[in-house]
């Protein structure tokens, strides 16, 4: 099947995945646009555009992007991942906490997200489970 549900769709989101790789961020940007434009209803294409946005210190359209996506897959984690690594870098552990808590209710053992809630649980005080 298709995944952004268009072969369209599908081709533009292969190629900015691959541009991602090569870390060609600006084309990365206007390729997930496209992707958005084709298929709007597709979150990894939200997704793929924050990525782009992040690497390229974007972060308001990034998180943006991110709270797009969420509203489309309320599970979609790396999004919820992201967000929680944008707030983390601001240095909103609180904000960070509420992301990765969510990523651990969809995916208890992402051992990456637990170290992560850790860090930023003895930032705010939290306690962690």
């Amino acid at each position: 099947g298709a995944l952004a549900g268009s072969a369209g769709g599908d081709l533009l989101y292969g190629r900015g995945e691959n541009r991602l790789k090569a870390e060609r961020f600006a084309v990365v940007a206007q390729h997930f646009g496209a992707v958005i434009e084709m298929a709007p209803q597709f979150a990894s294409g939200w997704y793929g555009r924050a990525r782009a946005y992040h690497h390229l210190g974007y972060f308001g359209p990034a998180i943006e992007d991110l709270q797009a996506a969420l509203r489309l897959d309320a599970l979609h984690y790396p999004s919820l991942v992201l967000l929680g690594q944008i707030f983390e870098h601001f240095e909103r552990p609180d904000l960070a906490f509420t992301a990765y808590s969510k990523v651990l209710t969809i995916h208890p053992f992402l051992e990456d997200v637990k170290s992560a809630i850790d860090r930023v649980a003895s930032a705010t005080g939290e306690k962690t489970l």
